[in-house]
């Protein structure tokens, strides 16, 4: 008895029975979809607000670091600073340091 009682009174307000259905699951995947839209883009503003503050931090430890070289070693070409000290830089352990050391002692050596 309720069905056909709901029924008629969708009828009376002019609902179709299916329709009503697809419009609300319709209605809540677009509140859904915004909803994301919204936070998707959210995240992505705090990522990328976060990623230049990291970027200043960065480069101001780089100026600070730089800043406490001797200035004489700071006036120097890395061609320069590589042949002179390359010994001290393989001994560092760090890969990319290693191999900038041994670039420029190759090229100091066929000079």
């Amino acid at each position: 008895w309720r069905s056909w009682m709901s029924k008629r009174t969708r009828a009376a307000r002019g609902e179709a029975d299916t329709g009503n259905k697809e419009t609300d699951a319709e209605s809540k995947l677009t509140a859904l979809l915004e909803e994301l839209d919204v936070e998707v883009e959210s995240r992505c503003q705090m990522l990328q607000s976060d990623a230049e503050r990291m970027a200043s931090w960065v480069r101001s430890e780089y100026k600070m670091l730089l800043e406490k070289l001797p200035k004489k070693v700071r006036a120097m070409k890395v061609e320069e600073f590589f042949s002179q000290n390359a010994s001290e830089a393989t001994e560092l352990g760090v890969p990319a340091l290693q191999a900038l050391a041994a670039k420029y002692q190759t090229s100091e050596v066929d000079k």
